[in-house]
C-alpha cells in the first residue's frame, strides 16, 4: 500500500473536490519526452487504484520503457466502525487518497510505442474512477487527435 512514511498530523479535514468536469482538458507540458496519462475529470484516487493501474501498465508494456507515477496519495480518509455510537472523536485512518483535478498528469511513460500505450489505457480506464486522456509531448495537433479518438472510445 502506498502511503506517506511520516506526517505532522494524522487526521485532517477532507475539503471539497471542485471542478468535477471540464469541457476542455488543459495539458500541462512535461519536461521529459514521453506520453502522459492525464485526468479529464476530478476524483480521489486511492493507493489501491494506483497500485492496480501500475501493475496493469507494467504487464501490458512487458517491462519495456520507463513508467513514472506522478501523483502520491497523501490525504488521509477516516471512518468509524459501523456499530459505533455517535461521539468519542474522529475515526481511524481507513485509506490514503490523492486529490486529482482535471489536467493533472497521473502517469508518464517513455520508450514505448503508441499502440501498446493505447491498449494499456483502455485497460486502465476501467480501473480508475476518473476519465483519462493520453497526452504526448510531440505536438498540439497530435494531442488533439489523440484526445478526440480516445474520447470516442
Amino acid at each position: 500500500m502506498i502511503r506517506p512514511k511520516k506526517i505532522k498530523f494524522i487526521k485532517n479535514h477532507r475539503g471539497n473536490l471542485k471542478n468535477t468536469e471540464h469541457k476542455s482538458v488543459v495539458f500541462f507540458p512535461c519536461a521529459l519526452p514521453s506520453f502522459d496519462f492525464v485526468s479529464a475529470t476530478s476524483c480521489y484516487l486511492t493507493s489501491l487504484h494506483l497500485e492496480v493501474a501500475v501493475k496493469i501498465i507494467k504487464k501490458k508494456l512487458a517491462r519495456k520503457g520507463i513508467l513514472r507515477l506522478r501523483i502520491f496519495p497523501d490525504k488521509p480518509f477516516t471512518s468509524k466502525s459501523i456499530g459505533s455510537r455517535i461521539g468519542k472523536g474522529k475515526g481511524a485512518v481507513s485509506c490514503w487518497k490523492a486529490k486529482v483535478k482535471p489536467g493533472i498528469v497521473i502517469f508518464s511513460v517513455s520508450g514505448v510505442p503508441l499502440a501498446a500505450l493505447l491498449e494499456a489505457l483502455l485497460l486502465v480506464k476501467d480501473k480508475i474512477p476518473c476519465s483519462l486522456v493520453l497526452n504526448s509531448l510531440k505536438s498540439s495537433a497530435t494531442n488533439l487527435l489523440l484526445s478526440i479518438t480516445l474520447l470516442q472510445w
